[in-house]
């Protein structure tokens, strides 16, 4: 895949590739992200001298919604990472824009860990920066109009696959570290209640991804987002 990303940069002039890679939460789809962005730009400066980079990876958190604005603050925060808690036609518009030629660099919402909210503006991406990796939970979904019209515009669709005691168990560690919970119990009971159950809203409408990967425990490739 690093080739032919590596092709697509010396023919490409301003418009965007976009690749989409998705998987259970807890599959390890930031880390993945990560590193290939990395790969990439790593060869596009081998092979072409370049100094900038050509890839850029964007986490769909940043479109997660502000769940103190719900009507019902409590049980948004109860529900967070469900779709209903991003938005939705926010990230429709913003991959709408992405796939527009342009000569001008675009913001993209970031995703404050500390303040558990999305940052406007926290992301800068680069008119050079022409292969973009959208990761997140529903990168890959489906199930209203505003996530398939966003799917319709990615170019390469990637699945991280992870079995459910692996990835449960990375969850707990996450949540523990994040704040979200306090003890293990906590975090296995919110595993259960809504990370599990969103993760299998997903697999039951996500597009046909292009590429299947398996997420394996590996050190070397620990995130360094919480």
């Amino acid at each position: 895949m690093n080739l032919w990303c590596l092709s697509y940069v010396e023919t490409s002039e301003s418009i965007r590739y976009l690749v989409g890679i998705t998987g259970r939460a807890g599959s390890g789809k930031t880390t993945v992200a990560d590193r290939l962005t990395r790969r990439i730009n790593e060869e596009v400066v081998r092979c072409n001298g370049s100094t900038g980079s050509s890839a850029k990876a964007i986490s769909l958190d940043g479109c997660r919604a502000i769940l103190d604005g719900f009507e019902d603050p409590i049980e948004a925060h109860r529900r967070r990472g469900s779709p209903e808690t991003f938005d939705a036609k926010g990230y429709a518009a913003f991959v709408a824009q992405l796939v527009q030629p342009t000569n001008t660099a675009l913001e993209a919402p970031s995703f404050s860990h500390t303040l558990k909210d999305p940052v406007e503006g926290g992301i800068v991406i680069q008119p050079d920066e022409q292969i973009i990796l959208l990761e997140g939970l529903y990168a890959l979904f489906n199930e209203s109009p505003d996530w398939a019209e966003a799917c319709k515009k990615l170019d390469f669709k990637v699945l991280i696959e992870v079995s459910n005691s692996v990835s449960g168990e990375r969850l707990v560690q996450r949540h523990m570290r994040s704040g979200i919970c306090d003890d293990p119990a906590e975090a296995r009971q919110r595993v259960e209640t809504n990370d599990a159950p969103n993760s299998d809203r997903l697999m039951r409408h996500m597009i046909t991804p292009d590429w299947v990967l398996e997420s394996i425990d590996d050190s070397s490739m620990e995130s360094e987002v919480p």
